[in-house]
């Protein structure tokens, strides 16, 4: 049988009557307002194919979505104990939709999340696939593994730069519940779609303490005891990884995430759950082309990136998508370099004499960077500028040298503005909001502890506390449309 449809009106209603008096629960009340500001019909319309017209009648999709969003918001990190808790509180069951007494079991929860996962399969990948060594320690304490060579990221962005199909994803269901969310955010003015800067960052996500697998093959009865056949994985997404903060292995995902950094309370944009092993520069190529694809009424103008990005492809691809990029340049493989002249490691050209050259500026329309001589001073009497006296002078003209050079050639050193520079080091302390973000969904939304076994189940929770994250930050802003009671609009 097919679910009733929902009702916004009677929902109003029934909330209404709930938190009639006075002390009600004020965090219970804000969650209520946060969900009568979305269009939930959305859900119930998206799952409607996935029901039968024959059998009994079933929970609303609607009620159990908003059942699942009120246990990340309360933190509860299991179905089981979810619930055991809307059986014992009916103030719960009446936010959801529910009759008291008349909640849903554990297994009508996983039944929902299955139909919300567009695959028959839970997981990516085979639980049989091929076995695979941990990566290499790099070296030191604290060190980040070296870039991904420009081979790998030129690759990477030829095979998911315009090849993005949002029907190909098993998580696409997932992801067009939270754009109502994010959409939300943008009509509230809490991020800027026409102007957005971007923050991305990887972080671990630790889903086993051991690798769960077994043999399928008969080497160990051949007399073999170690072999590099295919293997049965409990979790075939996950794989070992290196988690450069605590400086050990890991076993499951690396969680790239993309952040809007000029909004309020860094709310997120886009995630992504890749392989543990994957470096953080391939997993941006992947996650940035499919946030384009997935969200064309984005426009990002900045972005802003840490050393693991250093990657001469990124910045031309941020280069021709007229894309300000802020990366870290990593130490290990950086050189300085343009046109056999040396260039200090905040792309300012050293002149005849040793110096570096002062920036004077760039030129957008023609994206090319301008430097002039360093012993140049401007005259106390007249305001303009003149050369001081140089042994060596590199020209004859009053103005003193100077040099234009284009951006293109080597935008990885040559940026605008000007790297180093007190504009750029603002801007660039702005990717923090990705770190920000990262702790808020591994230990604030305890994102870790959900004890999953497969990517649908770690997808829906992840995207769940991101809908909960903007739910947050609408009730902080004070910028939640729907009221309960009158004090509500002061609110």
């Amino acid at each position: 049988m097919q679910p009733e449809p929902f009702c916004h009106t009677a929902y109003k209603a029934a909330l209404q009557a709930e938190f009639s008096h006075i002390h009600a629960d004020k965090k219970l009340r804000k969650f209520a307002r946060a969900i009568l500001s979305v269009d939930l019909s959305v859900i119930d319309g998206m799952l409607a194919p996935t029901y039968s017209k024959f059998g009994p009648k079933p929970y609303p999709p609607s009620s159990l979505f908003i059942a699942c969003l009120l246990m990340i918001f309360l933190r509860v990190t299991g179905f089981t104990v979810w619930a055991k808790q809307l059986k014992e509180h009916p103030v719960y069951a009446r936010i959801c939709g529910f009759a008291p007494g008349k909640t849903p079991e554990v297994g009508t929860f996983y039944n929902f999340i299955a139909r919300l996962w567009a695959s028959d399969k839970p997981n990516f990948q085979d639980h049989v696939r091929p076995k695979k060594d941990r990566p290499k320690k790099p070296n030191g304490k604290n060190e980040k593994a070296d870039p991904p060579t420009k081979e790998t990221v030129e690759a990477d962005i030829k095979r998911w730069r315009g090849n993005v199909s949002l029907e190909a994803e098993p998580y696409r269901r997932f992801l067009r519940l939270f754009l109502l969310f994010l959409e939300g955010s943008a009509k509230r003015g809490l991020i800027s779609k026409g102007h957005l800067g971007i923050s991305g960052d990887g972080t671990p996500v630790v889903t086993m303490h051991r690798e769960r697998s077994h043999r399928v093959c008969d080497c160990h009865v051949k007399g073999i005891e170690r072999c590099d056949c295919y293997r049965w994985y409990s979790q075939p997404d996950c794989y070992w990884g290196w988690d450069s903060s605590r400086n050990c292995h890991y076993i499951g995902y690396n969680l790239y995430l993309l952040t809007a950094s000029d909004s309020h309370s860094d709310l997120p944009l886009f995630p992504l759950l890749l392989p543990a092993s994957r470096h953080d520069g391939r997993a941006f190529v992947e996650a940035f082309a499919k946030f384009e694809a997935f969200c064309p009424d984005f426009r990002t103008e900045r972005m802003q990136l840490d050393s693991a990005h250093d990657a001469m492809p990124i910045y031309q691809w941020m280069l021709e998508d007229e894309v300000t990029a802020f990366i870290d340049l990593h130490s290990a493989k950086s050189k300085y370099d343009w046109n056999d002249m040396k260039v200090t490691k905040d792309g300012r050209p050293i002149c005849p004499e040793g110096k570096p050259m002062c920036s004077d500026g760039t030129e957008k329309k023609r994206m090319r960077a301008k430097f002039c001589c360093p012993l140049q001073r401007r005259d106390p009497k007249t305001n303009k500028k003149v050369v001081c006296g140089c042994e060596h002078p590199c020209t004859d003209s009053p103005y003193g040298p100077v040099l234009h050079v284009p951006m293109k050639d080597n935008p990885r050193i040559f940026n605008t503005p000007t790297r180093g520079s007190d504009s750029w080091v603002k801007e660039y302390k702005k990717r923090t909001s990705s770190e920000r973000d990262n702790k808020r969904i591994k230990e604030d939304y305890k994102l870790e502890d959900g004890r999953h076994r497969s990517s649908m189940m770690w997808y829906f929770r992840l995207y769940l506390i991101l809908m909960a994250i903007h739910v947050d930050a609408w009730a902080t802003a004070g910028l939640l449309d729907a009221s309960l009671l009158p004090e509500d609009v002061a609110a």
